[in-house]
């Protein structure tokens, strides 16, 4: 059994989702957003305890358009959800220009919540190959962003965040297990908060990374790559406090580091 529809949530087995890992859930996920995105807004649901199987090259996206926003966005996972990739992302689906499993583009208030996304084994990896995107990737001059409470397994980089508007995205109480480079925050006229992630068996590129305005705080890091990257250029001004961070590169300062607040670490 699955939740009873509520208005404005598109849950993904009212469009024909199994959930059973074997068959292929990625049409059934494709038509839910596009019902979403022809409402302009609204949720997109996967009932808990089932996994949800992707079998197809190419990811989503989730856009609206530069005059017409999508407004109040929201995927959000039952207790357990799982969405597992059966084969690499190798094609780019319509309106990326990076290889996403999930691209949010032209929309506001956009939240991504409590899901389980499993990639493919480290072996089948390659950051510049096969699949070399983004999980969840927000660009597109999205607005207000909140990415909290997912679990990233064996993907080349968890979650992305750039290119967006005026606002605040906010990446909180994430964990990402085997990812080439975990959380990146670049190109935001807005806030970027990266806060209380744990991040675990990390590969050789920035774990997290922050650009131009933001706050990195009470983060976990464990990685055989550079843990937190940082750069204020241009007007901006970082915070990096209170992160416990193993890693032969503990803190990596780029462009401005005189604009950053660095203290209170543990390497």
């Amino acid at each position: 059994r699955h939740t009873p529809a509520r208005e404005g949530v598109f849950n993904v087995m009212d469009y024909g989702a199994v959930g059973n890992g074997v068959a292929n859930d990625a049409p059934a996920v494709r038509a839910a957003v596009a019902a979403l995105i022809v409402n302009g807004s609204g949720e997109l649901y996967f009932p808990g305890g089932h996994v949800y199987l992707w079998d197809e090259p190419s990811g989503v996206s989730i856009v609206g358009s530069e005059y017409d926003r999508l407004e109040g966005v929201r995927v959000r996972g039952g207790a357990g959800a799982r969405l597992k990739l059966g084969q690499p992302i190798t094609t780019l689906a319509p309106q990326q220009y990076i290889l996403d499993w999930f691209y949010i583009g032209f929309a506001s208030d956009v939240l991504v919540e409590g899901l389980i996304f499993e990639g493919l084994p480290v072996e089948q990896q390659s950051f510049e190959g096969v699949y070399s995107g983004r999980v969840v990737h927000s660009g597109a001059a999205s607005h207000r962003v909140t990415v909290r409470d997912n679990v990233f397994l064996n993907f080349n980089s968890g979650i992305a965040v750039d290119h967006s508007g005026a606002g605040l995205a906010i990446i909180a109480g994430n964990y990402v297990v085997n990812s080439w480079a975990g959380i990146w925050a670049t190109n935001t006229q807005g806030q970027a908060i990266i806060t209380n992630n744990f991040i675990t068996g990390g590969g050789p590129y920035n774990q997290i990374y922050v650009e131009r305005v933001g706050a990195v705080v009470g983060n976990v890091i464990q990685a055989s790559g550079p843990g937190i990257a940082y750069t204020a250029k241009w007007d901006g001004a970082i915070l990096v406090t209170n992160n416990y961070i193993q890693s032969p590169t503990p803190l990596r300062p780029l462009m401005t580091p005189d604009r950053a607040l660095v203290e209170g670490n543990l390497f």
